[in-house]
């Protein structure tokens, strides 16, 4: 739900609350129960739709990255073990492409982390019989197998939640037309007792005003260099909408490093954050209406 659209929700809601109390003025309105009904079921559709996106997105979003940091946190371990066998082996190629870092790992898209992962367990699976005492055992393999497992089958879910939400942002914006409609014939309606009911009818004009608070900030952060914690000034921040190929938004750092951005869409994010320089780095974000986003990024040099 934008922020706009979640204005126009509250002023529906506290609309509905002044109509109900005002039961006896609006039942002398002709045809006003039907578009009441009406009004009704486009609220609990909007509802219905703005919950689901929120806790599904956010849910799936949250359960997927622990997976992912799982994974990491096992590939790093068993990386390092399988390093120790290597290098007493000597063998500088196979100590060449099994050696990772966190942050190499966590930069990794996730088809990129996915080849990583499966390329080193089928390694360490070939000389398995040789590193019992460097603590990779065939029980250590099965969970580092069930951790990959469960990382790629996190992907379709989240995939599957983009093709939903669509669904549900459809339904939502069909309950917000209802709702238009039904409003639009009740401001008719009020029109005849304008002179009547002359305090009813200023509350409801009042309450029909939208607040628009579609400037509200979103999210805030800034971008720091790992090594020395300093700001990392005019460092590109690019906000891709899961689904899509190209940035909904692109923003600078300023002086100390700080940005903060207004008007996005809700959603989940990957955040490719970028510096001459530097190592270009991937996080993933979930971007509601209601709650302030704060990400904090650091940077590693080249």
């Amino acid at each position: 739900m934008t922020t706009k659209q979640e204005s126009k929700l509250k002023m529906l809601l506290t609309l509905r609350v002044l109509l109900q109390v005002n039961a006896n003025i609006v039942s002398t309105l002709p045809n006003s129960g039907e578009f009441l009904s009406v009004l009704d079921d486009a609220i609990a559709r909007i509802q219905t739709n703005s919950e689901f996106q929120h806790h599904n997105a956010t849910g799936v979003a949250e359960n997927k990255k622990q997976l992912r940091d799982h994974l990491i946190d096992l590939t790093l371990d068993d990386s390092l073990k399988f390093q120790a066998y290597v290098k007493y082996i000597k063998d500088t190629d196979l100590l060449a492409s099994t050696k990772f870092t966190k942050s190499m790992l966590r930069m990794a898209s996730d088809l990129e982390l996915i080849n990583i992962v499966n390329n080193l367990y089928d390694v360490i699976r070939k000389y398995l019989k040789d590193l019992t005492v460097y603590a990779l055992t065939e029980e250590s393999q099965t969970t580092f197998q069930s951790a990959i497992t469960a990382f790629k089958e996190s992907i379709p879910v989240t995939r599957q939640v983009q093709v939903d939400k669509r669904e549900s942002t459809k339904q939502m914006n069909i309950g917000f037309d209802d709702a238009d409609m039904a409003v639009e014939n009740l401001d008719a309606l009020v029109e005849i007792v304008r002179l009547t009911q002359a305090n009813f009818y200023s509350e409801y004009k009042a309450t029909r005003k939208v607040i628009d608070k579609s400037g509200s900030l979103q999210v805030m952060g800034t971008v720091t260099d790992t090594a020395t914690n300093e700001p990392v000034v005019d460092a590109t921040l690019q906000f891709i909408l899961n689904g899509d190929t190209k940035p909904t938004i692109e923003k600078q750092t300023a002086a100390k490093g700080g940005y903060k951005i207004k008007n996005l869409a809700e959603g989940i994010y990957s955040i490719n954050v970028s510096k001459v320089g530097y190592q270009t780095k991937t996080v993933t974000a979930v971007i509601s209406s209601d709650q302030l986003c704060e990400l904090n990024v650091e940077l590693e040099k080249n």
